[in-house]
């Protein structure tokens, strides 16, 4: 029998009359920060028209399927590589919690993978290069964009023409993650702010289709060199571009490189139907939308709505909620949609951001309206975190508090 663990996680969100839900530590948020990506097949590699184009390394186009895999929203931060290890790798011009790490060889990568496998009991893994290119085209809600997210370069990546200078040098610097706008499956900078390390040696591309391709050879010098994908802040915009591939020697750190966690799915099995996701809908419009399994527990019982899954118990107070529907790849609950109505939310001039009854470590973002990061607050000791907004333009503002996303307006 599997063991169930239940961990309470309730936080009080007070901004324009919200009340909102907060999660745990970083490397405990890093579970629903896993995106799902729907296995398909697509056409790997440039267009020979491309002005842009490398065409010893990018063609030729070539039809791969993938199956289904996990895949973060972010690039692996400094915030959470530190949680696992005991200093950062090599050396960073500069340091931040949600900045990308850096400066990292493919067995660092290794290293601290095999730790964080360890302390989650978790598979986490590279991506190989056809899940990244699959991932960063949009998966099966692919719109054929030239970049991860948009044919507009400055709108989904950091560049070597739109990352300003350091105020105190000439040297430009990687952003924090997730202030660009992401791509169709919801990942940002897939194009820019960092490359990214694949698990795959370098080699040409074959010409005949692949099923689940991973590129591993003792043949020297390409046993020593790896992929890495998606451009950086140090490149000019053709480098970001979906289909553009580099390397880089296993010995020989970058600036400028960084990785990204994946994940095999497990096993569905016939007594654990997979269930695509519960929404949950707030009465100013906000979504949040959780993985869910056969057989998760939900309560409505006034005035909370709980929902009971292995590792968490996540409680709603029913007076901010509009609306919960199941949606599903299988058929695992005769539970189709839940409607509640209640009276509006209570908004007002709000001059500071304040959070009560958290858990100490828990993080809070705070974005603008183009969902731009504008700042994070952890919690203190005291589960407390109070911010001044005052600054802040009136408008509307998304805030993030584990798995649960917000739409406020500030008046």
């Amino acid at each position: 029998m599997r063991k169930k663990i239940f961990v309470l996680m309730v936080g009080l969100l007070t901004f324009s009359g919200v009340v909102a839900q907060t999660g745990i530590s970083v490397i405990d948020r890093l579970s629903s920060d896993m995106v799902l990506v729907e296995g398909g097949t697509f056409l790997m590699g440039g267009i020979a028209n491309d002005p842009d184009v490398d065409y010893y390394v990018e063609l030729p186009a070539h039809e791969v399927t993938v199956s289904s895999f996990l895949i973060s929203k972010y690039e692996v931060t400094q915030e959470l590589w530190l949680a696992v290890m005991d200093k950062l790798p090599g050396y960073h011009y500069r340091n931040g919690d949600m900045l990308p790490v850096t400066n990292v060889l493919i067995s660092d990568c290794q290293a601290f993978i095999n730790k964080l496998n360890i302390l989650t009991g978790k598979n986490y893994r590279m991506v190989t290069e056809a899940e990244w290119e699959f991932a960063a085209r949009g998966g099966n809600k692919s719109h054929g964009y030239r970049f991860a997210g948009s044919d507009n370069v400055d709108v989904v990546g950091w560049y070597r023409d739109n990352t300003p200078y350091d105020e105190n040098d000439s040297y430009i610097q990687v952003k924090p993650v997730g202030q660009k706008q992401p791509n169709e499956l919801g990942l940002y900078d897939m194009s820019g702010n960092a490359a990214e390390w694949c698990q795959d040696n370098y080699g040409g591309y074959p010409s005949e289709p692949q099923s689940d391709p991973l590129f591993k050879t003792t043949e020297p010098p390409y046993a020593s060199m790896y992929v890495h994908r998606g451009g950086s802040y140090k490149r000019s915009a053709e480098y970001l571009r979906v289909s553009s591939r580099m390397y880089g020697y296993d010995f020989t750190p970058f600036g400028d490189v960084g990785f990204r966690l994946a994940m095999t799915p497990e096993p569905v099995t016939p007594e654990q139907k997979l269930v695509k996701s519960l929404i949950v809908e707030t009465l100013d419009g906000a979504k949040a939308e959780y993985p869910l399994i056969d057989g998760t527990k939900v309560k409505v019982n006034k005035p909370e709505f709980i929902i009971e899954s292995e590792g968490a118990t996540i409680t709603y107070q029913i007076s901010e909620l509009k609306r919960m529907a199941y949606g599903q790849m299988y058929i695992a609950t005769d539970i189709q949609e839940m409607s509640i109505l209640n009276e509006p939310a209570i908004r007002h001039d709000a001059k500071m951001l304040n959070l009560t009854h958290l858990n100490a470590g828990v993080r809070v973002e705070v974005y603008d309206a183009e969902g731009r990061l504008l700042f994070h607050k952890v919690a203190d000791a005291s589960g407390t975190i109070s911010y001044s907004i005052a600054s802040l333009p009136a408008g509307a503002y998304i805030v993030k508090a584990n798995r649960t996303t917000y739409k406020i307006m500030k008046r």
